[in-house]
């Protein structure tokens, strides 16, 4: 079995994060609004992905 690809979620306003994953290569592929809630308030996801 041989790895392809790395796949990875972060909020989506996390901008340092998301910037760092861009620069080793992971681009977003979609975002999932509403995708996690803390404290009464709903996040967005950005899915990202890497192919190795």
């Amino acid at each position: 079995m041989k790895v392809e690809l790395i796949q990875l979620s972060v909020e989506a306003n996390n901008l340092a994060a998301r910037k760092l994953y861009e620069s080793r290569g992971f681009k977003c592929w979609g975002t999932e609004p509403k995708a996690m809630r803390m404290d009464g308030q709903y996040y967005d996801d950005c899915h990202m992905i890497y192919f190795i």
